[in-house]
């Protein structure tokens, strides 16, 4: 894992989420936002398809900060 690897899962350790259900994208809504953020961190921590999770962390990390502003 990368320092940018750990520095995404630090935020989210640490992330207000808004109430279900979130819209990550136009075709893709997520119902349990907190499985789904933890199911990417462990594909991200084992290596399983790390570059999947690693842009879908990066993806709702923007959304959410968008929200914040």
């Amino acid at each position: 894992m990368s320092n940018d690897d750990i520095e995404l899962i630090r935020y989210f350790e640490n992330v207000q989420l808004p109430n279900p259900p979130f819209r990550l994208s136009a075709s893709e809504l997520i119902s349990d936002l907190p499985a789904f953020i933890a199911l990417q961190i462990r594909h991200l921590q084992s290596g399983m398809s790390a570059a999947t999770s690693r842009a879908k962390l990066r993806q709702l990390k923007e959304r959410l900060t968008e929200m914040d502003r």
